[in-house]
């Protein structure tokens, strides 16, 4: 069995940031890593103190999301553009769009990393038929509250409170782990649903970004 296979894991939260050692480290890293292991849990055994063996993960925590940062690079896309608000936000259409990985039951599902696609998500989509595939970041609070990475039913109230003039009738969520956003997504999918809102007559859009 190679060293990275050893380090698999069902990704869930204590393991979030670890999962990058058998992605992106070498196998020196990783047997350096399954040997500290060993070395704190037994330490912590013997001590009684727990911490030790926090300490270390924490520790590699962030290493992994360093060496999985280190693969990532910023694009040159040019000037930023700037559009300056023409009316109150009290008379404004408003949409949400998240990098979040959402999606609605029923729809395709994000099914790997760097995918540049979008999903349409409707203003009147129930709670309870959201659903998030996103391989960057823990979604399980996200999970149990939408609104953490998508917060439609905060901008409900706003509309209710005449804070912002009206929700969009569909909003957009792209997954927003893409390592090379200069091939589809700046190009092509983004653009497109920048038309597509526009076309709704959106005057505003709030940005939910993992």
């Amino acid at each position: 069995m190679e060293l990275k296979e050893l380090l698999n894991n069902p990704n869930t939260a204590a393991v979030s940031r670890l999962k990058y050692l058998p992605r992106f480290a070498t196998d020196e890293q990783i047997a350096e890593f399954l040997n500290g292991l060993f070395l704190a849990a037994a330490n912590a055994r013997y001590e009684g103190d727990w911490d030790i063996l926090n300490d270390f993960l924490e520790k590699w925590d962030e290493i992994g999301i360093g060496l999985q940062y280190q693969t990532m690079k910023m694009p040159d896309a040019g000037e930023v553009p700037w559009a300056t608000l023409s009316k109150p936000l009290s008379e404004c259409k408003v949409a949400l769009v998240t990098t979040g990985g959402v999606y609605m039951e029923g729809q395709k599902p994000y099914t790997e990393r760097g995918e540049a696609t979008y999903r349409q998500i409707p203003g009147d989509a129930r709670t309870e038929d959201f659903r998030i595939w996103h391989p960057g970041y823990d979604y399980g609070p996200a999970t149990q509250d939408i609104n953490c990475i998508f917060p439609i039913d905060r901008f409900r109230e706003l509309e209710r409170e005449g804070i912002i003039g009206s929700l969009a009738d569909t909003h957009y969520s792209f997954m927003g782990l893409i390592p090379e956003p200069t091939e589809e997504l700046i190009p092509e999918t983004a653009p497109e649903a920048a038309r597509l809102l526009k076309e709704d007559g959106v005057d505003a859009v709030f940005l939910a970004s993992t």
